[in-house]
């Protein structure tokens, strides 16, 4: 590959790019492979668990701070502006954290202390036994009409014209003269 040209007729080396050993070649070499990936992997495995909690702790205490309604406009924009970085897919562990550090501050001593505190509040907790335990749910349903044909119903003639029922099921008025 040719060497770049910049604009002041100056060049520049070519990028090089570390290449590293194809998974196969790593196997293949004797004691390539040692214990401490393997311990690694777990290690890293209750690291990626321990920074999901923290991350769940600090999107929850945002959104309650969004939903009681205190923040000003500001404050709620920052707010969110922080939450939709947690929420993120793509934003950077690293990115998380600081944010996460910048608003809550030691946000790991702050969990544990709420965890301390909710462990007190479910010891005191006590179950009692509901006293409606013997009520039962009852089902009612309408009932089908008994009568094959209904009954005309009879109102007080206010208008001059009043609706008669048939038994071919046609809709027709019957006038009457207004001057009766």
């Amino acid at each position: 590959m040719p060497p770049k040209y910049k604009p002041g007729g100056r060049t520049f080396p070519p990028k090089i790019k570390p290449t590293s050993l194809p998974p196969q070649t790593l196997n293949s070499i004797p004691g390539a492979e040692s214990a401490s990936t393997s311990t690694s992997n777990s290690l890293d495995r209750e690291a990626e668990d321990k920074f999901e909690v923290e991350l769940c702790w600090c999107i929850q205490q945002l959104q309650t701070a969004l939903d009681s309604g205190k923040l000003t406009e500001k404050q709620t924009l920052d707010t969110s502006k922080t939450l939709n970085v947690l929420k993120s897919n793509t934003a950077p562990l690293i990115k998380k954290r600081q944010f996460m550090r910048t608003t809550f501050g030691d946000y790991r001593t702050k969990m544990a202390n709420e965890q301390k505190k909710l462990g007190k509040t479910s010891t005191q907790v006590k179950f009692t036994p509901s006293t409606n335990d013997n009520k039962k749910s009852i089902f009612l349903r309408k009932a089908a009409a008994t009568d094959a044909h209904p009954k005309p119903i009879e109102t007080k003639n206010t208008t001059g014209f009043r609706i008669l029922p048939s038994d071919n099921n046609s809709f027709k008025f019957n006038f009457s003269d207004p001057q009766v």
